[in-house]
């Protein structure tokens, strides 16, 4: 058996939330739609990654949810290594900083600086959240989780 660490019930169902949210992004969007209508749900072009930006308005969030790899082209994503990326100030994984550099060149515009932003994914869509969410706080955005 395996025993979780978490001895608070609300926490736990919190952090649930986001593994019900990674799931749920693996869904065709009209059923997506039916559980959060006023979802935004889209798939980047290039990279083929699909995400949602859920928006709740008390207390105000956004909260984008990313979907991990679910094509061969984003498998050869993972085939892209590491390499110093001056924008990042980093060294990171050169397919999934396209990604996300796909990703905030098409929705930078569809975020609102003043609302707080959780970010989250599973798989290829964790490295991506990640990485988006570091350039958007550079950006200025408030990034709660």
């Amino acid at each position: 058996t395996c025993a979780l660490p978490i001895s608070n019930p609300e926490r736990f169902r919190y952090l649930l939330s986001f593994a019900e949210d990674c799931r749920t992004i693996y869904f065709p969007d009209d059923w997506i739609y039916r559980q959060y209508p006023d979802a935004y749900v889209k798939t980047l072009p290039r990279s083929n990654l699909k995400f949602m930006i859920i928006r709740r308005e008390n207390p105000a969030l956004q909260k984008i949810v990313f979907r991990g790899t679910a094509s061969w082209n984003q498998l050869f994503v993972g085939f892209k290594f590491l390499r110093d990326d001056q924008t990042a100030e980093v060294e990171m994984h050169k397919g999934f900083l396209e990604v996300t550099k796909e990703f905030l060149a098409a929705e930078i515009g569809n975020l609102d600086r003043n609302v707080p932003l959780t970010l989250t994914g599973h798989s290829m869509g964790g490295a991506v959240s990640i990485l988006a969410g570091m350039f958007l706080h550079r950006m200025g955005f408030n990034i709660e989780k």
